[in-house]
Parts: C-alpha cells; sequence; structure tokens
C-alpha cells in the first residue's frame, strides 16, 4: 500500500463528486442543494463507503472500477485529502504524495 494511503487511512472513501450539468430539473437541484456541497462545477456528496473500516477497504480485492482507476496523488486524491483531512495531517500526506 501507498505510504500516504496507509497515513490518509481513505479520505476519498468518505465521499463522491459528480458534475452538475448531470442534474438539469429543478426538483434534483433542490435535492442536491439539501444533501450535496457545491464545488465547482460539481457537487460533493458526504457518503461513506460502507466497505471500508477502520483506515482498510472490506473489498479490495473485489472492489469496483472507480476505485480501482482513482490516481493515488491525483487531483480528485489530493482534493479528498484537503477536504476531509485535518490540515496537519493533510500537509504531512502532501509530502509523502511530492
Amino acid at each position: 500500500m501507498n505510504p500516504a494511503c496507509e497515513l490518509c487511512r481513505g479520505a476519498c472513501c468518505e465521499g463522491f463528486r459528480l458534475p452538475d450539468a448531470m442534474f438539469n430539473s429543478d426538483d434534483l437541484n433542490t435535492w442536491l442543494n439539501n444533501h450535496g456541497q457545491k464545488e465547482g462545477n460539481h457537487i460533493y456528496f458526504p457518503c461513506p463507503c460502507g466497505h471500508f473500516k477502520d483506515g482498510k477497504c472490506l473489498i479490495y480485492n473485489f472492489r469496483p472500477d472507480v476505485c480501482k482507476q482513482f490516481e493515488v496523488g491525483g487531483v480528485p486524491c489530493r482534493r479528498a485529502i484537503t477536504r476531509n483531512r485535518p490540515r496537519k495531517h493533510a500537509e504531512a500526506i502532501w509530502k509523502l504524495l511530492s
């Protein structure tokens, strides 16, 4: 496992982002405003993965493709760390990714 992942313990597993262009009805936009958080042209949904416990993925060998394709140190990874980890912790993780 990547040392940054060990230290981070799953910031990427605590929610997901979707492009806001996917949503175009008034009812859906109302729902999004109540349940999601606007981030630029995306909406973030705090929705922890139920297969992630105590800093470990319980289905790692059978995880979905979206998890397999998530690039450690990529923009979404760094965004999740910044959003979901306290500042000092995030700084330590960023050092490992650099």
